[in-house]
């Protein structure tokens, strides 16, 4: 069913738009929870480069899609690898002025 979403919406609406990014984000993680690790680290680091190119590194969506990505490779027993990119993820969430840039426009209403 996620494939079928996910062939849809780039058919619809091309490969780089968000709401086919987020079906591909969804058949990743059936694909891991399916135990299908090497076909979701390939899928993860493609939905990884595509919501850092439409979204920018540092919208939630594209670190949720990289502590995903840390998931599978943790999975795998690519711990060195899942920890770097972990630690990349802490460094950009724990910057001062990250949650202000994204819960400032919240907080006026």
């Amino acid at each position: 069913m996620h494939r079928q979403a996910l062939q849809l919406r780039e058919k619809v609406l091309g490969k780089e738009y968000p709401s086919t990014l987020t079906s591909m984000n969804n058949l990743v993680l059936v694909l891991g929870s399916q135990g299908k690790y090497e076909e979701a680290e390939k899928m993860h680091r493609q939905a990884l480069q595509l919501f850092e190119k439409v979204l920018g590194k540092e919208h939630p969506s594209t670190l949720s899609s990289m502590g995903n990505l840390a998931g599978v490779l943790n999975d795998q027993g690519k711990y060195k690898e899942a920890e770097q990119m972990l630690d990349s993820l802490e460094f950009i969430i724990w910057e001062p002025k990250f949650f202000q840039r994204f819960l400032w426009p919240y907080d006026i209403y």
